[in-house]
């Protein structure tokens, strides 16, 4: 078997399509299990994001390699939070991997409305991630705001 037969695209995961909930917890083992990162939900209450905001990412640099730090609101619909899973796997990963400067005390923040993507980069690594663990339609672009101490999280500019 020649390598292109085997690395093509998949058109159906391997353990066949699952419900948003299973893909959820197939994103989170990911990043605990195989990155071994922090991947929790954020109950209504326990922190005061702005209505806008969907998710936290952060990576602690203390560890090698760098440990990724994902935060997904849990008072959102379920499909939407399975797309935000997704997608803050994969900033994470690029935060963590130096493709995406962030310091030990910055966060990245992730807005909760889907925007149009270009199908590269973050999006693209997202949708992939989700694809592969059984989502069908894996639709992954969403702003990304970047935060520092002392500043204040409702007035968050666009990150580059």
């Amino acid at each position: 078997m020649s390598l292109v037969n085997e690395h093509r695209a998949v058109r159906r995961p391997i353990a066949g399509w699952r419900g948003d909930t299973t893909v959820i917890l197939g994103v989170r083992a990911l990043l605990t299990d195989v990155l071994g990162g922090v991947a929790e939900d954020l109950l209504p209450g326990e922190v005061d994001l702005p209505d806008h905001m969907g998710a936290v990412v952060a990576c602690s640099w203390r560890w090698h390699p760098p440990k990724p730090y994902v935060y997904v609101r849990a008072d959102q619909p379920t499909d939407l939070r399975a797309d935000l899973w997704g997608f803050a796997a994969a900033l994470a990963s690029s935060v963590c991997e130096g493709r995406l400067p962030l310091g030990e005390e910055d966060f990245l923040f992730i807005g909760n409305r889907r925007v149009p993507g270009a199908g590269s980069g973050t999006a693209l690594l997202g949708s992939a991630v989700l694809r592969r663990l059984g989502r069908r339609n894996a639709v992954c672009d969403f702003p990304v705001y970047r935060w520092t101490d002392g500043a204040s999280p409702a007035l968050l500019a666009p990150a580059a």
